[in-house]
């Protein structure tokens, strides 16, 4: 199912168990609530102690990067669509249409569950086959083993380490031509 948003056109997904819709603004209170957990944003660099500038943050984020087959969604359990899991994204790093970079974010109590897997092949099967881009990429903090683990698990290749404002990231990517 498509959603026409101000943003453009948005896919809403399903698999067996999500419901991944595109994000809205009354989802804004669940994100804030997820992100006031230390452990769910102990990897993240954005303004999370500063209520009103991280409230300003995910305005900006979740409203700057739609386009048609980009963007964020939210996460449900379709036995439960009215609970909050998370939000997962795909954006286009300086309007380059060829390559995107996914990540995603879940309540810690959906942690382990196969829940941040599901929802990433939903999206990459629609970025590979229907919108087209050539590669998807990923960088984590190196600490966050989870999100490594979850990386390589879903066929992303290790390309290189860097550091950010003294934050050192582990780059994965995955490209088309190594699954068509």
């Amino acid at each position: 199912m498509k959603t026409a948003t101000k943003y453009g056109i948005q896919q809403t997904f399903e698999t067996e168990r999500l419901l991944i819709r595109p994000w809205r603004l009354d989802d804004l209170e669940d994100c804030l609530a997820m992100d006031r957990d230390p452990e769910v944003t102990r990897f993240f660099s954005g303004p999370v102690g500063d209520p009103e500038k991280h409230r300003a943050f995910l305005l900006e984020s979740m409203q700057t990067h739609r386009r048609e087959g980009f963007g964020y969604w939210s996460i449900f359990e379709k036995s439960r669509p009215d609970e909050f899991l998370g939000w997962i994204m795909l954006v286009h790093p300086d309007d380059d249409l060829e390559a995107a970079r996914i990540d995603l974010r879940l309540r810690k109590q959906f942690w382990r569950q196969g829940y941040g897997t599901e929802a990433y092949y939903a999206i990459q099967d629609n970025s590979f086959s229907k919108i087209e881009i050539s590669s998807m990429e990923v960088d984590i903090d190196v600490r966050n083993t989870a999100a490594i683990r979850l990386a390589e698990s879903v066929g992303m290749s290790y390309e290189e380490e860097r550091s950010e404002d003294g934050q050192a990231f582990r780059s994965y990517m995955i490209c088309a031509s190594e699954l068509y």
